[in-house]
Order: structure tokens, then sequence, then C-alpha cells
């Protein structure tokens, strides 16, 4: 293995040891009049380190965009459900979105919560809890439903 080292400006090819710590990672090149690369070892520890905070930079961003989607996702399927979808009305449903809900807010308090604008965690949690309580107010409503069913059965 060799390394390209500046030497007073001068860029020069030297002899590496294969056994110093590094960090390799693989390049998706679609350049066709440069040179194919696919992959690159990278043996300083700053430019490591710092690859690492980007990287860890980029999965959050990510893992919000993802969290933005599933409660939007969930929020429309609620709506949908307690609003249109007054058919199929059983407890199990509830319990499913109920519990839906609950993964997101774990996320959101466990993952999210530090990396997240207040502002931004207070708009989320806001939006979980109202679709919670409308949920449980559905629920609610369908057992009374049924507790006046079985009444008036006797």
């Amino acid at each position: 293995m060799y390394i390209l080292k500046r030497i007073n400006n001068i860029m020069t090819i030297q002899y590496m040891e294969y056994d110093n710590p590094y960090y390799e990672f693989d390049l998706i090149s679609n350049l066709s009049d440069r040179i194919n690369v696919n992959s690159i070892k990278v043996y300083n520890k700053h430019i490591i380190d710092a690859l690492f905070k980007l990287n860890q930079k980029n999965t959050i961003i990510q893992d919000i965009n993802v969290f933005k989607m599933n409660l939007n996702k969930l929020i429309t399927i609620t709506m949908q459900y307690l609003y249109f979808d007054s058919d199929d009305s059983s407890d199990d449903n509830i319990a499913i979105l109920l519990g839906e809900v609950d993964k997101l807010r774990a996320e959101l308090e466990l993952h999210l919560k530090n990396h997240l604008k207040i502002e931004e965690y207070k708009d989320f949690l806001t939006k979980l809890i109202v679709v919670k309580k409308e949920l449980e107010i559905k629920l609610s409503y369908n057992n009374s439903l049924e507790e006046e069913k079985e009444t008036k059965v006797r």
C-alpha cells in the first residue's frame, strides 16, 4: 500500500505499513473520464472523527425525516379512521393505532429529543398527544355504545 505525501509542496508516493489503524469507506462514482476509485482508507484520526460526526449528523437528519413521515402517516390514518370509516370501529384497530402513537412518542422522547429544537419537539409531542386523546375518546365512545347495547338486550 502506498500513500501520497506532500513534502515542500511536492507530492510524493511513499510506502505505508498495513497494520496502521484506518477507516475504510466505499465511494460511488459515476465519472467515467476520471480515475475510478472504489474505496478510500483514511489513516488520519482527525479526519476519521470528522467523517463520523458528519455521518452521525446525516443519520440524525434522516431519522428526523423518517419520524416526520411516520407521524404524518399516523395522523392521516387516524383521522380517516375516526371521521370517515364509521363502519369498522373495532377496539382492536384503536388499540393498534394507540400502540403506534406510543411507539412514536417513545422514539421522540428517547432518540430524537436531544437533536430537535424545543419548538419542534413540543410541536411533535402536541400532535401525538392530540391524536392519542382523539383515539381514547373514540374508544370510550365505542365502549359506551357496547354497554348501551348490553343493557338493552337484558
